[in-house]
């Protein structure tokens, strides 16, 4: 589980930046603001089970914080304009 410290660093960050960290945890890049809670083998392809499921934890923390719409806005901002984000993006799913 994931710790509370990391989960206060967390919820003190901007609700961009939260989604810009879970961009990066899903394309195997570790976010700057938690360098020093970096699994040494975090990009290898083999890493310990403990180094995923921490990027994991923590991609999923981030998803508690922030809307998914947020999250899916930040990851598909470089496919697609604000106008067809919203057109594409579910109306259902919104918050």
């Amino acid at each position: 589980m994931i710790n509370k410290q990391i989960i206060r660093r967390l919820r003190a960050m901007s609700i961009q930046r939260l989604a810009e960290i879970w961009c990066e945890l899903n394309r195997w890049e570790w976010p700057i603001e938690l360098l020093d809670i970096k699994p040494d083998d975090w990009r290898q392809p083999h890493g310990t089970s403990i180094a995923q499921t921490l990027g994991w934890q923590i991609m999923e923390e981030v998803r508690v914080i922030i809307a998914d719409k947020v999250i899916s806005r930040e990851w598909n901002k470089r496919e697609m304009s604000d106008e067809e984000f919203e057109a594409w993006y579910p109306a259902e799913r919104a918050p």
